[in-house]
């Protein structure tokens, strides 16, 4: 299996200058993959996209929120990062988990007409305005557990959101960067900490009682709430990708008005408590930024660099439409499992936050081979809750991330 011997040092390394007590931001932790588990391709995979989660962090600069921090604890978490290498083995893991999803959409869309499919893509966003998440949740009971997963698997990306977007904005590329540039500032809140985005959905995880701390759940996500991180920050940390970073911006921003709208109304109705300003902001502001991005920037830009970039565009809407697709197939298909098993009384609902990255993980196909060994007394399915016996967890669909509880 390759990488194998990377992430064994890695998760050595770590586990000698980390502790129960390292601040969120700074935990660089990854899961080990035991010998018996060598050929187990989903749990290789999800190590994989951890290490890459990690990898795309080192851009960024993350200060703790508490008070009691110190200069020698920031040099010691870049410190660590450097000797962990992660940076030697991001551009293979790159080529192994990303890429070859990349070029499946640039097969889909190489010989189709380009403004045709732009228009095909928002007729279909029209069409499909359903949120299927939210219509289960509409007259399930237990809609606030279902609910407190979707953020918390959300909070990968939006607890620094727009930070790896921010990325495509540097350099020098003419009036389209200016556009580009607008855009940001809105996600930025126009300057002022309390309006930018990032901290208005922290205001939303507080109604439902949730850490806002970055990086603090990132033990309990599934392997596409990893994969979809990683596919945006693989796109806007190489400047070579900007037409694919287009085409995310155009599906992102057209979707997210829809989506949006969805989860404010859905607050509004069952928990009128929780402060949905970030959902009625994004309903509002990105029906201005699809405009923007689409017209004003990819258009005039496809018009002057011609038929590839029309290609990379189109790959960067299919592509992220596809990611988008199976991140919420997953959220969906996880709630739907553990509603099942709850008619049984298989189940308790609730986050326990005594949990830590320490315990054991699982994926399905794990619980699947060692059934008999398994010695957990539960198993906490994300922000839903916990199984009471693990082997049901087999039911779960791959890439679903289960992790050990003794309580």
């Amino acid at each position: 299996m390759k990488f194998k011997k990377e992430i064994d040092t890695i998760s050595k390394l770590i586990s000698r200058h980390s502790g129960q007590t390292v601040l969120p931001e700074y935990d660089l932790r990854i899961d080990s993959i035991p010998s018996e588990q060598s050929d187990n391709i989903e749990l290789y995979h999800l190590v994989l996209h951890q290490v890459l989660f990690r990898c795309y962090q080192g851009r960024y600069v993350l200060l703790p929120k508490v008070q009691e921090t110190s200069m020698e604890e920031f040099n010691a978490y870049h410190d660590l990062r450097e000797r962990c290498g992660f940076s030697n083995l991001q551009s293979s893991i790159e080529k192994k988990l990303i890429t070859p999803e990349i070029g499946t959409a640039y097969e889909l869309v190489e010989r189709l007409s380009f403004l045709e499919f732009l228009s095909d893509v928002s007729s279909e966003l029209d069409m499909n305005a359903e949120n299927e998440f939210i219509t289960f949740l509409e007259n399930n009971e237990r809609r606030k557990d279902y609910y407190r997963n979707f953020l918390l698997q959300s909070s990968s990306d939006l607890l620094a959101e727009a930070s790896a977007s921010a990325l495509g904005v540097v350099g020098d590329y003419g009036p389209a960067q200016s556009v580009l540039f607008r855009v940001l500032i809105d996600e930025f809140g126009y300057g002022s900490f309390e309006k930018k985005h990032s901290s208005l959905f922290r205001s939303t995880l507080e109604g439902f009682h949730l850490s806002t701390n970055y990086n603090h759940y990132w033990y309990l996500f599934d392997i596409n709430t990893f994969k979809l991180h990683n596919f945006i920050h693989h796109l806007f940390q190489n400047p070579r990708n900007f037409f694919l970073q287009l085409g995310f911006l155009i599906y992102a921003e057209s979707s997210y008005q829809k989506s949006t709208k969805q989860n404010y109304l859905y607050l509004k109705r069952h928990h009128p408590e929780v402060d949905s300003t970030y959902f009625a902001e994004h309903a509002h502001i990105d029906i201005h930024h699809s405009s923007m991005v689409l017209d004003e920037v990819a258009i005039p830009l496809a018009e002057k660099f011609g038929r590839q970039a029309e290609i990379d565009i189109m790959a960067g809407i299919s592509a992220t439409q596809q990611t988008f697709k199976e991140f919420g197939n997953q959220l969906l298909n996880v709630s739907k499992v553990f509603n099942i098993l709850a008619d049984s009384g298989a189940v308790s609902y609730g986050l326990d936050e005594s949990i830590s990255a320490s315990e054991n993980c699982f994926t399905p196909s794990m619980m699947a081979q060692t059934i008999q060994s398994c010695n957990a007394c539960s198993l906490q399915v994300g922000g839903i809750g916990a199984l009471r016996d693990p082997s049901d967890f087999c039911q779960f669909p791959p890439g679903t991330l289960g992790r050990e509880t003794r309580q």
